[in-house]
């Protein structure tokens, strides 16, 4: 029984390895290379109407 367990720890432990890298780090790591890379285009960009920013 001790193995059943000990592998269910395991499993979890990687799936909160992996949800990390792949929901945090790697978005992180993406949208840094591209704001250094592309500024204006990362950032999107404004429309106006009379000089007043109204959507992105």
């Amino acid at each position: 029984m001790p193995s059943v367990l000990h592998e269910s720890l395991r499993a979890v432990c990687a799936l909160g390895v992996f949800t990390a890298l792949c929901g945090l780090a790697y978005p992180a790591l993406v949208t840094a290379v591209a704001q250094v890379a592309l500024p204006d285009q990362a950032n999107g960009s404004l429309l106006h109407r009379d000089g007043t920013p109204i959507a992105s």
